[in-house]
């Protein structure tokens, strides 16, 4: 190099400051000629200004950043380079999202150590949350179909469907599409149904349960002290169901194991609104509307009753005694739609309604009518991550009436929602950028209505769901949409 424009080099190079070296490069264009500027262009061409932050950092720190995309932005984001899809796709991040997602790695649920596991579960979420199945089912022959007179037991839990007719329990399972039917020697009726993973269980006009194992075919019941119970939920071998005011005018709950076929009987706090059992690590958990004193809005020297979730957690593996049972406990703050001028109520018979899948409140503001639309918090479960979680569907998005809703996991409910007078499958994920959203690809066949309230199929009119299937029952028969690419659903298009 000519010693001269080394010099000129090494001068730049030690100017310290930006401003004397913006002054040097400023100078030195002006002084350029046309066909010069024709070289630095080209140069610039050649000169990549775009940096790689996420795939020049070392693979744990990558993790942590990435771990908080949306699973919808996780598959684009694989396309952007191969490093980005070898990223993504590393076994540990797969195992850090999905637990994430539902608790626990991907390796868990399946033996083989790959990501397809996590590809499939993201593919299947994604599909959920924007209520596109992979394929559907319409009065297929090649499915049961529960009559009419049928629906009043019907239940739904892990791609199995129940329901009773003629005193027989029937449980479908749409995996291996075959059917077990189950009945007392007296050939007792049933009121209500519920199903699990392991077990179904009805509950007779004369307060008696009956719980069969799904998988042995074994029986056995117990009687219940009152037939007015207020929620009623089978979570693996376990049944639980809450009383009022059953043990010294206190609210409880009576836990019976099949396995064991001991029943135990838990004291709790009042008012509660939503019940559930973790199978995996036997814990009970009980949900209760509290009000604390706050401040109104307006007036902030007048105070105002702020309604609260007290969440309890018991723990079923103790077998000392219950009275004693110290359960964890923590407090859940209501969205905005339950402010200190809104009416919050616990509604059991709309629970009762969706399988007690849910907790629900309706909330409605102070000084209106009854009669004014309300908006639903749902209270639900996720055991996987052992989470409870809040989902609001204001009064502009209310759904039918009686309630037609499903959870299928991760806080997406289903629900049927009137649109302009018809029927329509709406969707509603209060962690996706669109909240409430139309599940086009779903068509539930139903009439137009007059009204937001559906009465030539409202009485025996059901929506069930899980994280595989969605089904529809009316008094038409049975209708049902599958997430999973893995299954074939018999007489599916």
């Amino acid at each position: 190099m000519d010693p001269e424009v080394q010099n000129i080099l090494n001068r730049f190079k030690d100017l310290k400051f930006p401003s004397a070296r913006r002054a040097v490069y400023y100078h030195l264009l002006e002084q350029m000629h046309p066909y010069e500027w024709r070289d630095v262009r080209d140069r610039m061409n050649q000169v990549s200004f775009q940096k790689d932050i996420l795939g020049s950092l070392p693979v744990e720190i990558a993790v942590q950043i990435v771990k908080y995309l949306d699973l919808s932005e996780f598959h684009i984001f694989r396309r952007v380079s191969k490093r980005w899809n070898c990223l993504l796709s590393s076994r540990l991040l797969c195992n850090v999202v999905f637990r994430r997602y539902i608790g626990h790695s991907c390796s868990s649920i399946q033996a083989t150590e790959t990501p397809d596991a996590f590809i499939q579960y993201a593919k299947q979420l994604v599909h959920l949350e924007r209520g596109q199945p992979v394929s559907k089912v319409y009065k297929s022959l090649c499915l049961p179909l529960p009559s009419s007179t049928g629906l009043v037991g019907h239940d739904f839990s892990n791609g199995r469907y129940t329901w009773t007719e003629d005193a027989i329990v029937y449980v479908h399972n749409l995996h291996s599409n075959t059917t077990q039917s189950f009945c007392t020697e007296n050939r007792d009726s049933f009121t209500t149904l519920r199903v699990s993973e392991s077990i179904v269980a009805g509950i007779t006009p004369h307060g008696v349960c009956y719980v069969w194992s799904l998988q042995t075919s074994n029986s056995a019941y117990f009687r219940l002290p009152s037939l007015h119970w207020t929620y009623f939920v089978a979570r693996g071998v376990n049944v639980a169901m809450a009383f009022n005011g059953m043990v010294s005018g206190e609210d409880c709950i009576i836990h019976w194991q099949l396995d064991s076929r001991v029943a135990r009987t838990f004291n709790i706090e009042n008012r509660l609104a939503y019940m559930d059992v973790n199978p995996t690590t036997g814990d009970l958990i009980t949900v209760h509307l509290e009000e604390t004193v706050g401040h109104d809005a307006v007036v902030h020297t007048r105070p105002a009753m702020c309604a609260q979730l007290r969440v309890m957690k018991y723990s079923l593996k103790d077998a000392a005694n219950t009275s004693t049972n110290r359960p964890q406990h923590y407090n859940m703050a209501l969205p905005s739609i339950a402010d200190p001028a809104s009416y919050v109520e616990i509604d059991s018979s709309l629970s009762f309604a969706i399988g007690n899948t849910m907790g629900i409140l309706s909330v409605r503001p102070k000084g209106c009518l009854a009669e004014t639309s309300r908006g639903l918090v749902a209270i639900t479960y996720d055991p996987g991550i052992d989470k409870v979680s809040i989902n609001v569907v204001s009064a502009e998005n209310t759904p039918f009436v009686p309630l037609c809703m499903a959870c299928v996991g991760n806080n997406i409910i289903y629900y049927i929602k009137n649109d302009n007078g018809k029927p329509k499958i709406w969707i509603s994920n209060p962690d996706a950028m669109v909240s409430h959203r139309p599940a086009k690809l779903m068509d539930p066949q139903l009439p137009r209505e007059a009204s937001n309230r559906v009465y030539s199929y409202g009485t025996n009119y059901t929506l069930r769901g899980d994280r595989d299937f969605i089904l529809i029952v009316d008094q038409n028969g049975l209708k049902a949409w599958c997430f999973n690419d893995k299954i074939t659903l018999s007489g599916a298009v």
